[in-house]
């Protein structure tokens, strides 16, 4: 069954005569559904909270659904959820794209799918000028971790990602992007059905200090399929230095042979920096050595150069 995409719930329900979540629907169609995907456009008027909060939940009311995605884009700063989902067991995939989750929120949402095999997390951060650290939209990788290890047996599939907020118009610009991200994921290695993992290179280094264990100690022994991607801007990895990454990427590449099967580079979301050449050469050796597959993801807007 191909999923629904639910542009505009809230017209929907209405039309339905289902405004509440807990109020059951008798369409036909709507309770059989396995498979939702609930965003609004960039260009719709923003919904108010109260109303995010209401179709979200409502979704895991559905007595058959199995997947879940909800991207929660036009809110910048995160509010208070006083309706949570209630527990299903039969919710296998839940794809969040949001800022307005709270850590602790986030944790309900894991809590109510005890049986997920697929995870993505999309969080954007805000680099708006006018604010300081503080109030800045921080992603703490340590907590994420911490809010994700209830699925460390039953996780197949994991994805996370990090979109930016700016008010400059050359995205090019954004130089306080270490306010976005703190500390790292840290030791993964227990998830012991992971197969595949997607992440920013920040979120497993961190930012200057090299972390307590290697890449290759904190990757679960079973991954077939590893994507790191450059969402910080180049000058992050020129930060680090490419002997830096090299000296975490390599080792994985080369102790994890037997189990590892592809490895890919992605390019930064939306602002189209790219993995340092030596950086992209080395590893690409590398996999090219232990008869890995390689491959590197360009930006949409802008080519990738070629590394000789």
């Amino acid at each position: 069954m191909r999923p629904l995409n639910l542009k505009f719930l809230p017209t929907l329900l209405e039309q339905m005569g289902t405004s509440s979540p807990n109020k059951q629907t008798s369409d036909i169609q709507l309770q059989s559904l396995q498979e939702v995907v609930y965003f609004v456009p960039r260009d719709a008027e923003p919904e108010e909270p109260d109303n995010i909060i209401s179709n979200v939940v409502w979704l895991f009311y559905l007595p058959y659904i199995k997947s879940i995605t909800a991207r929660i884009v036009e809110f910048r700063n995160s509010f208070e959820w006083p309706q949570l989902p209630p527990r299903r067991l039969s919710i296998t995939s839940l794809v969040l794209h949001s800022s307005c989750l709270r850590i602790e929120t986030l944790r309900e949402f894991i809590s109510a799918c005890p049986r997920l095999r697929e995870f993505e997390y999309q969080y954007r951060c805000d680099f708006n000028t006018e604010v300081t650290p503080d109030e800045c939209t921080l992603l703490d990788c340590r907590r994420l971790r911490e809010t994700i290890d209830p699925l460390s047996a039953t996780l197949e599939h994991l994805t996370f990602g990090l979109w930016f907020y700016t008010d400059e118009e050359d995205q090019h610009m954004i130089s306080e992007a270490t306010w976005g991200v703190l500390y790292t994921l840290g030791d993964i290695s227990h998830f012991t059905r992971l197969r595949y993992l997607k992440a920013p290179l920040i979120m497993l280094l961190g930012w200057s200090c090299p972390p307590d264990s290697s890449l290759v100690d904190n990757f679960p022994p079973g991954l077939a399929e590893f994507c790191c991607t450059n969402d910080m801007c180049d000058w992050y990895v020129n930060g680090w230095g490419p002997d830096g990454v090299l000296v975490q990427m390599l080792p994985l590449i080369h102790k994890r042979s037997e189990s590892l099967k592809k490895v890919v580079l992605g390019a930064a979301q939306e602002i189209g920096n790219f993995w340092l050449p030596l950086v992209r050469k080395a590893i690409r050796s590398a996999c090219e050595q232990q008869g890995i597959v390689y491959d590197i993801i360009e930006c949409p807007s802008l080519p990738i150069p070629e590394v000789t």
